[in-house]
């Protein structure tokens, strides 16, 4: 699961959200929210934050997220993987 934390009105991150879902596989699902506290508090994102001005991706696998992403080319890593 990718957790994306952003203003989706930022151009940025709508082409973000364009790309991962051109590339990620089809059992990848996304969730878009302004922060951690918009999510059930037994997901492994709650309360984390957007890092910055633009987007912060977490991947998150059971009850755990990696640490954050801020840049394309890291998320893009991620999902090529």
């Amino acid at each position: 699961q990718i957790v994306i934390f952003s203003d989706k009105k930022n151009e940025e991150t709508n082409d973000l959200l364009q790309k991962i879902y051109k590339l990620a596989a089809s059992n990848v699902s996304v969730v878009f929210a302004k922060d951690g506290t918009a999510l059930t508090k037994d997901h492994p994102a709650f309360g984390k934050k957007a890092e910055g001005k633009n987007f912060t991706a977490y991947i998150c696998t059971q009850k755990s997220c990696f640490p954050p992403i801020t840049k394309v080319s890291e998320l893009d890593q991620y999902i090529h993987t």
